[in-house]
Order: structure tokens, then C-alpha cells, then sequence
């Protein structure tokens, strides 16, 4: 039982290692958030050891390489996540997606980035 968890254990970090000497070039520089779900889907999925600490690596390990994918995408600073429809007002030119907006203006009638005064009639589509 020792030598196969010792085993299973050993295969882990190998492919841990793996994974981070795999170049960054291999990663496209345009990422859409289809993208990044076929990443997800296309991930190894490997066998968790029982130690904390090489689960805890193995985390820190995904989540360099979710930044990495996701660095340079444009997101709505309301919901942190890709632009939606983006949709920009035309008094602060501040730029959300248009449900964070509507949701926004739906409680104040205020730019939530700058506080300045909006309404939806101030709103346009854009096209990033």
C-alpha cells in the first residue's frame, strides 16, 4: 500500500514538472472565454495524491496557467469576467457588460466605476 501511494505519488510530480516546463508560447495570445473552456475540458485531470502540501502545489500549478491563458483579456470590472456584450455610456466612456450595467443602473442611477450620473439612454454597444 506504501510503495503504490509512494508510486502514485512519484507520477504525480512528474507530470506536475511537466507541466511547468511547457512552454508559454504555446498558449495563444487571444483567448475568448470559449477558449478557455476548452482548456479546461482539454486539461490532464491527474490522480490526486493524499499529501496536502503536493495538492496544494497542484492548485497553485492550475492557477498560474489559468492567469497566463486569461492575461490580456479585456473584463467588465463588475463581474471580473470577459465582456458579455460590451456596452460603454457616453458621459464617463467607462466600459461594462451591458447586464452589469443594466443591473447597476437598476439600483442607482450612477456610473459604478466613477459615480457619475447615467442613465440607460446613455448607453452604447461597442465592438472590441
Amino acid at each position: 500500500m506504501v510503495a503504490e501511494s509512494s508510486g502514485n505519488n512519484q507520477r504525480y510530480m512528474d507530470q506536475q514538472s511537466s507541466l511547468r516546463n511547457t512552454s508559454s508560447s504555446s498558449v495563444r495570445k487571444k483567448n475568448t472565454k470559449k477558449d478557455l473552456l476548452d482548456i479546461d475540458d482539454n486539461m490532464p485531470v491527474p490522480e490526486l495524491p493524499h499529501d496536502p502540501k503536493l495538492i496544494i502545489e497542484s492548485l497553485k500549478i492550475q492557477i498560474r496557467q489559468l492567469k497566463v491563458a486569461t492575461k490580456g483579456m479585456p473584463r467588465c470590472l463588475i463581474c471580473l469576467d470577459a465582456y458579455q456584450t460590451p456596452v460603454t455610456s457616453i458621459v464617463c466612456w467607462h466600459v461594462h457588460c451591458e447586464k452589469c450595467w443594466l443591473q447597476s443602473l437598476g439600483v442607482k442611477k450612477l456610473c459604478p466605476q466613477c459615480q457619475k450620473i447615467t442613465t440607460a439612454s446613455d448607453l452604447r454597444r461597442i465592438y472590441l
